[in-house]
Parts: C-alpha cells; structure tokens; sequence
C-alpha cells in the first residue's frame, strides 16, 4: 500500500491548550526573520539548534510598528504562583510579567507537566531568549480565512522535517496575505521568558492508559496595554502588541479543536489516527485513552475565566471518522470543563 503523505497530524493525548481567533483589520506587514547573531548556542539531542539571542534584538523589532516599542515589564505577581520552590521562584522572579491576570475559581491539581527536550543540554542566560535556528525548508506563512493568534501542540512534518511533538504559535492580521507566520520566523511576537522555544519539541508523551503529561496554556488580553499575552506552564512566554493589529479588543470566537490534513488530493482517507486513535465516550473513562482539553475556560467582559459548558458547539467535520465529546467534570476538584476528541487510524470507506 502506499503511504500518504501527511501535512499535519494529530495532538498526542493529554494537551491542554487554547486556540483564540481573533477578528480584527491590518495593523501592518511583518518582515521575514533571519537567523539573529547569538550570545550562546545550545544543541538540542533531537538535533534542534538553540540560538540564546539578546532580548533587545529579537525578531519582533524588525517589524515597522514596532522599531520604538518598550517591552513590557511589572512586578512578579508572587500571588499567581503560589507554592514554589526556592529555584522557581528565582526563575519566576526574573521573568516580566504582565500587569493584569484574569480570575479563575478552579483549584489546581498536580498533574505530570511536559516539558521541553532542549533543556536538557542547557539554558540561555537572563536577558536573552531561546529561539530554534531556521532551517531552509520551514515556511514563512500560512494562508487562512480571518486574523487570529493560535497555540499548537501537534506534529507538523512539512513545515518542522520530523514527527516529533511541537509546540507552536502561528498569527496573522490579514488571513495571511501580507502579515504573520509560526513562531519568531517574522517579526511580531515579542518573547519574554528564556526558559521556552517555540517550535520546540515537547517530552515525555503521554501513553494509552499510561501516565498523562499535561501542557496549560492561556491567551488573555493584558487590559492596562491591551496586548495578548501568552501563558504557557502559568508562566508567561511573550505577547502580541495591540499595535499589529487594530479594533482588537476583544475575541469573537474561540475554538480548541483536533484535527489531522492531508498534504495529497485524494479520495481516500488518510490513516493516521487523531489524537490516540480512540473515539471518545464523553465520560472519566475517557482520560488516559482519549485526546482530551481540560479546564476549558475563556475570559469574558469581567475579566472572569468561565467555563464555556455545554452551551458550546460541539462539531465534527468527519462524525464517521472522528468524534468531539464534551464533559462537565466541575464537581470534582482540579478537573473542570473538558473536550475528549479523536479517531481511530486505518483505511475506511466511511470515512471518503
């Protein structure tokens, strides 16, 4: 049989992630980023390449609205912390911090935290930031139908040359004519915070029925600035400058989503499964087996985090393939809103 080729495949099990589109007019063009000179280089076991740039010249100050922009910077919110270590908390002391934090009334409960592989052979010192070197092959942008900002944890082999699991973030303005592109490949995005890289591969992963390892990201607008900011782990990674975009005060829609593309017009259906491979039945039963989001919330006009609940449109594109399930779990502590998602691999005439 032969092998289909696939653009994009599916989340791994156990992500927690938001994924906020955004719409909004042309705020202006982004510039194409180049390899920056780097004060240290780091070389990752899974063959990335980790330039430690100097935070004052990182890709985000090419772009023409941004030439004379200050980075935003506060005081450590030791209340969103919590307990920490003596080590966290230095490390947390040194990162800047946005001046608004949303509420939440959820309790958190410890889960296995994933963690990136390059932080094993090294770290980039303060006052500088990670950024994966590019290779010749990774594209610039992508074309979609409305501006957004979006927070990806998949395997991407067309754009990243492996099948390892990524995080990443794409944005654009204008649908992706003129403005954005994934990570720091174009300027914009400004990054804070030296611990994470974007596009980095992401460890350990989660098995079926097995340990579950957990990525928490939120994306929220700093209401002092209005910028979008972008937590990744309740730390903060960077923010998308009000000034990219314009009349962009608040979010229309906001989806968390699963999918899996097929790079070949072709009338048959590709076999790689989405998620684990296993179609959700909407219970606990799920977790450990099924793809899933936990603690679904979104920030609304009071600056509360809520629960979309079951008033969200739960959709499928492909119901014969692959299923969207959603579970109120707010009863039981730490677990909150979730969405079960997946699909099992193999070649199936319902699925044409």
């Amino acid at each position: 049989m032969e092998k289909t080729r696939v653009r994009r495949s599916t989340f791994s099990l156990a992500v927690v992630i938001i994924v906020a589109f955004i719409d909004a007019a042309v705020g202006g063009s982004s510039s194409i980023s180049r390899n920056k000179p780097a004060v240290k280089t780091i070389k990752s076991e899974d063959g990335d390449i980790i330039d430690c740039v100097d935070i004052f010249h990182q890709p985000a100050f090419d772009h023409p609205l941004l030439k004379n922009h200050t980075i935003q910077v506060c005081q450590f919110h030791s209340r969103l912390a919590g307990p920490t270590s003596t080590a966290k908390r230095e490390t947390l002391a040194h990162v800047m911090w946005p001046s608004y934090y949303p509420k939440s009334k959820v309790k958190k409960v410890s889960s296995e935290p994933l963690q990136q592989l390059w932080q094993k052979s090294g770290s980039c010192p303060q006052g500088t930031i990670p950024i994966r070197r590019t290779q010749k092959n990774n594209s610039i942008t992508a074309v979609h139908d409305q501006s957004q900002i979006t927070v990806v944890r998949e395997i991407y082999s067309d754009h990243y040359g492996d099948n390892k699991t990524r995080l990443y973030i794409y944005w654009t303005a204008d649908g992706g004519v003129k403005t954005g592109c994934y990570d720091l490949l174009c300027s914009g995005f400004i990054q804070v915070n030296p611990r994470f890289v974007l596009g980095g591969s992401l460890y350990p992963v989660s098995t079926y029925d097995g340990p579950q390892y957990t990525l928490t990201v939120k994306i929220y607008m700093d209401r002092p600035t209005q910028n979008w900011w972008l937590f990744i782990q309740d730390l903060p990674v960077g923010y998308w400058p009000i000034s990219l975009f314009t009349n962009l005060k608040f979010a229309t829609k906001v989806q968390w989503m699963g999918q899996v593309a097929n790079a070949q017009m072709t009338t048959v259906h590709i076999i790689t499964p989405m998620g684990s491979g296993h179609s959700p039945l909407s219970s606990l039963v799920d977790l450990g087996r099924a793809a899933f989001f936990k603690n679904i919330m979104y920030v609304d006009e009071n600056g509360a985090s809520v629960a979309p609940g079951f008033s969200a449109n739960f959709v499928s594109t492909n119901p014969n393939c692959y299923h969207a399930q959603g579970y109120d779990g707010s009863d039981i502590p730490g677990h909150g809103f979730y969405l079960f998602y997946g699909g099992p691999q193999g070649v199936s005439s319902k699925c044409n």
